[in-house]
């Protein structure tokens, strides 16, 4: 999922070398206009400040990288021509009045020092500064996702059940938050990414009805229970949250602002529905394309033994009574046969709901 550490480390080396060539010109041209007599230590390193003044200004003002990285390549880089002008200070025993100062040659240990130097400078910018790669985007984005609420649970569910599918969407995701922070993002804002993020999962789950569907008996039933056990829980932490759940489960636009549990909940349905895709996918079941009617009968008896207001109803438009047909339809389908279940609930899980459908009959939330 990585980039090649070799082309990090090139970029890296390339980049370093290229801000140290440029400190060691800036530097000449520096020595040069102020040139005296004497070369000594106070005129080399004056000179270099400026420059790394100079030069740090102008990284830092760059948007390709931030502002710590760009003031501690400069910094790493001028130290390393400071050295070379160090050690090449001519021999103070040698000065003579009026007559001009020519630096050492480097050679030796004063050679080694300096490579030594650049060797030690570029292991501390690849260390702090170098372009942060895919994994390391990729990384971020996931202790992004992570601190919302469920948001490790489905993250979770998607890398182990469709690997293949989460690499391609984080390598995606990784490179449009590179772009944005280069300001090359087409006016998408990190907050933006992450909402485009979510669109894409949601996507990706929505594609996967038709393995959902397919999965074995005992996967469906657990998923039923699961579910019914959702709404009950919801009702008892918002019936306004239940209701907008089952509105967002059957595809209809809402928004959630409800306390971190209803998110969690949504996180933890989102999961399950990966699991089912994936255990649909590994061992297929084939079942009849409609649901006998007799057994859709009997679920519609059922939610009318239950609450006999919701069974009128027949539908979700009242919003009062969504929640309350959430719990009835799925309680009634965790008390029937398991292969029976299994049909009901695989049936509203494969996309488009077809009218006569058990939706039809007893709107389920998860269609």
């Amino acid at each position: 999922m990585d980039e090649d550490f070799g082309s990090i480390a090139a970029v890296t080396a390339g980049a370093f070398a290229a801000t140290v060539l440029i400190a060691f010109l800036a530097s000449r041209l520096g020595l040069y206009l102020r040139r005296s007599s004497r070369y000594e230590p106070a005129t080399v390193a004056g000179v270099h400040i400026i420059c790394f003044f100079i030069l740090g200004m102008v990284a830092c003002s760059a948007k390709a990288a931030s502002t710590e990285s760009s003031g501690l390549t400069v910094f790493v880089a001028q130290l390393v021509v400071l050295l070379w002008d160090l050690l090449r200070l001519p021999d103070p025993e040698e000065y003579r009045d009026d007559v001009p100062q020519k630096p050492r040659a480097l050679t030796g240990v004063r050679l080694a020092a300096v490579a030594a130097a650049a060797l030690l400078g570029f292991g501390l910018v690849y260390a702090f500064a170098r372009p942060a790669s895919d994994q390391d985007l990729i990384a971020e984005t996931e202790q992004g996702l992570k601190q919302e609420p469920g948001g490790a649970v489905y993250l979770d569910a998607l890398k182990r059940d469709f690997p293949e599918e989460y690499r391609t969407l984080a390598i995606d995701s990784a490179r449009r938050l590179r772009a944005i922070r280069g300001g090359r993002g087409e006016g998408m804002t990190e907050e933006q990414l992450g909402e485009y993020l979510g669109h894409q999962i949601n996507a990706l789950i929505a594609a996967k009805s038709a393995d959902m569907a397919k999965a074995p008996t005992p996967a469906l039933n657990a998923y039923a229970r699961s579910m019914r056990d959702h709404a009950l829980a919801l009702q008892k932490v918002s019936r306004l949250a239940c209701s907008s759940l089952i509105d967002q489960l059957v595809g209809a636009e809402t928004e959630m602002n409800f306390p971190p549990a209803v998110h969690e909940t949504i996180a933890r349905i989102l999961a399950a529905r990966l699991d089912l895709a994936r255990a649909g996918i590994d061992h297929p079941t084939q079942r009849p394309a409609k649901p006998p009617e007799a057994a859709l009968r009997q679920l519609q008896g059922e939610i009318r033994r239950r609450d006999s207001a919701a069974a009128k109803t027949a539908t979700f438009s009242a919003s009062g009574n969504r929640c309350n047909l959430a719990v009835h339809y799925y309680s009634a389908i965790t008390e029937m046969p398991a292969e029976t279940g299994a049909i009901l609930t695989a049936y509203d899980l494969r996309p488009p709901a077809n009218p006569g459908s058990a939706a039809a009959t007893a709107p389920p939330p998860g269609g």
